[in-house]
């Protein structure tokens, strides 16, 4: 408010200066050459008359709270949007100390604090302390007033520019340009740089996998039991896993997920003690299978929600089936002859491997602290054994002529993410 009061008093001081001197058509404002005056000072203090209209208008409007004035110096690029040209310069409004020090004798005009170089104003031959007097063939009457011109036009239009410098009217042709830069208030362009995406920092959760194995070895052995066998078409592991941030997008953590069936049926065994009778027993089978090991991923960000992933895993996995039977005949005193032949059997047989494990996957971030993740990989596995082992009463046996069962399988994981 106070800058437009001082503004306004500076105008009625200057009308009245030259009011003062108008039959004398020139003033001296030092003592060295006198400043012609405008030859028609009757259409400029019509022009000040509006122009002060419209400033009372803008100071009422001011005090209300509807509109407030910039009058410090801008860069045109305030405020703009990618579609408004652009000069290229810093304005700032004309004040009565600065057109006595540049010896300008027009009530109009915007001066020009500073050019960016390479921009449109700069290419034009515009600078620092030059006062553009017209634009496009209009008089400019305030800063706001040329940014208003400028609006009206679209980049790459060609504009008319007259302008005062060292006591001479130029006229300059500038062509408005794009807004490909930002720039500092000293008119340096702003090499733009692209905000570096986060490949987050971590977290754990619960991991689903859906798993493809080789099946046909172990639903051969557990259908001559008398079972059906697992479905070929893959099984569902439960599983779980976590990481932590090294650096460079960097994560390590470990994972694990493992799967167990267990079946019973009746079945009718040959009787030991009558050969030409049978016995019926309960069957039991339990399958287990499962992996686990250490993670190194790497994530890529595409988004500040969508993160891509290539993960490894170097770990150890394996299959287990037990298989039981009990008819529930248990005699302390015969248990000497039952081992030799009983109803009541149990075996244990296993085969382990070492696992290399790569996936790719995406991650989408919900919250901060909650996404959706979901991989696929490939487990490649190496049995340090040959066939199956036979575990007995803590003791392994070696199953001659077993087959060389493969783990080797594809993997799909899909759930959510805590962390990021």
């Amino acid at each position: 408010m106070m800058k437009k009061i001082i503004s306004i008093a500076t105008i009625l001081i200057l009308m009245s200066a030259s009011l003062l001197v108008a039959n004398e058509n020139m003033i001296k404002l030092d003592e060295g050459e006198p400043i012609l005056l405008s030859q028609s000072m009757d259409e400029e203090i019509e022009e000040f008359k509006d122009e002060m209209k419209e400033m009372k208008k803008e100071i009422k409007e001011d005090a209300k709270g509807k509109k407030t004035v910039k009058w410090e110096f801008k860069f045109d690029d305030d405020e703009s949007d990618e579609t408004t040209p652009l000069l290229g310069l810093y304005l700032k409004d004309l004040t009565f100390e600065k057109m006595y020090e540049l010896r300008y004798d027009q009530t109009y005009g915007v001066l020009v604090t500073s050019v960016v170089r390479n921009g449109p104003a700069f290419k034009a031959g515009l600078m620092k302390d030059d006062i553009i007097m017209e634009f496009g063939g209009e008089k400019v009457k305030y800063e706001d007033h040329l940014i208003r011109l400028r609006n009206s036009h679209n980049v790459g239009d060609k504009i008319e520019v007259k302008y005062f410098r060292d006591g001479e009217v130029r006229t300059t042709t500038l062509t408005l340009g794009s807004r490909e830069h930002k720039y500092t208030k000293e008119g340096e362009v702003i090499k733009s740089s692209k905000k570096k995406l986060s490949a987050g920092y971590g977290g754990g959760s619960w991991i689903p996998v859906w798993y493809t194995p080789e099946l046909d070895d172990v639903n051969d052995l557990i259908k001559s039991f008398g079972f059906n066998g697992l479905k070929e078409s893959g099984i569902f592991l439960n599983g779980g896993g976590g990481k932590g941030p090294i650096g460079k997008g960097l994560f390590i953590g470990g994972m694990g997920a493992g799967y167990s069936s267990d079946k019973k049926i009746n079945y009718e065994v040959p009787n030991p003690d009558n050969p030409n009778d049978t016995l019926n027993v309960i069957r039991r089978m339990k399958y287990k299978t499962g992996y686990g090991g250490i993670t190194l991923t790497k994530r890529i960000p595409f988004s500040r929600k969508i993160v891509s992933m290539a993960e490894f895993m170097l770990g150890w996995g394996g299959n287990t089936l037990e298989i039981s039977q009990v008819d529930g005949d248990y005699n302390w005193e015969l248990f000497d002859t039952q081992l030799e032949k009983s109803a009541n059997n149990y075996i244990k047989i296993k085969k382990n491997y070492i696992l290399f494990h790569p996936k790719i996957g995406l991650m989408y971030r919900i919250t901060s602290w909650l996404g959706v993740r979901a991989t696929v990989g490939y487990i490649m596995s190496y049995s340090y054994t040959n066939g199956w082992n036979a575990e007995i009463a803590g003791d392994v046996f070696e199953i001659k002529k077993s087959p060389e069962t493969s783990f080797d399988g594809m993997t799909i994981t899909i759930g959510p993410w805590f962390g990021f």
